[in-house]
């Protein structure tokens, strides 16, 4: 779990930055269900524990 981003960070962004860590398998910025702003984190899981 990732907090306290900028709203315009997407997921793009965030591939971008965490594929230097490890494979990426998915991420998720949480959005508001009405306005798809972004409350400001996201979900990143790796393709290993170990990343």
């Amino acid at each position: 779990m990732k907090d306290n981003l900028h709203p315009d960070v997407n997921e793009a962004m965030l591939f971008d930055k965490f594929t230097t860590v490890g494979p990426v398998s998915s991420i998720r910025v949480f959005r508001d269900i009405i306005t798809r702003r972004s409350l400001g984190y996201a979900e990143v899981n790796f393709q290993q524990a170990a990343d």
